[in-house]
């Protein structure tokens, strides 16, 4: 874990990163470090540079790394290496709810897969709001 401000990891290379997706700011990896799959998200190049951004990009990481719940992706650790600055998270295997839904139309006409889906991604933003945190991009994609 890391300790407040101090971010000195660097990240072991066991594989070479995939891109799983990108998003306006950043971009995600999927790396295997070890037996183990990973996340790794990086601000895209013309960010950087950006003091206000990485600034917000290292406090992700600071209250991700405080979150600790069953529907919400672990954060492990910030680091920097030759690509540049990076958050590792935990990689979740799986479809977005966006496209599950899209390859089975039908799913969400039960109800209680209905409620099951709503019970659990409510009580993930519960937990968030509870110690004052928003989810900035929620959205079927990110789900």
């Amino acid at each position: 874990m890391t300790e407040d401000s101090e971010f000195t990891t660097k990240l072991l290379v066991d594989s070479a990163e995939v891109l799983l997706g990108s998003g306006g700011t950043a971009d995600c990896y999927k790396r295997i470090v070890g037996n183990r799959a990973y996340c790794i998200k990086r601000p895209k190049p013309q960010y950087r540079s950006s003091d206000d951004y990485m600034n917000l990009f290292r406090k992700e990481f600071a209250l991700g790394i405080e979150l600790e719940h069953p529907n919400i992706v672990r954060y492990f650790d910030y680091g920097e290496d030759e690509k540049g600055p990076f958050i590792k998270m935990d990689f979740v295997d799986g479809e977005s709810l966006e496209l599950f839904a899209a390859k089975h139309p039908d799913f969400y006409n039960s109800k209680k897969n209905r409620q099951q889906l709503l019970d659990e991604l409510l009580d993930a933003m519960a937990y968030l709001h509870g110690k004052q945190m928003l989810h900035l991009d929620l959205k079927p994609g990110n789900i």
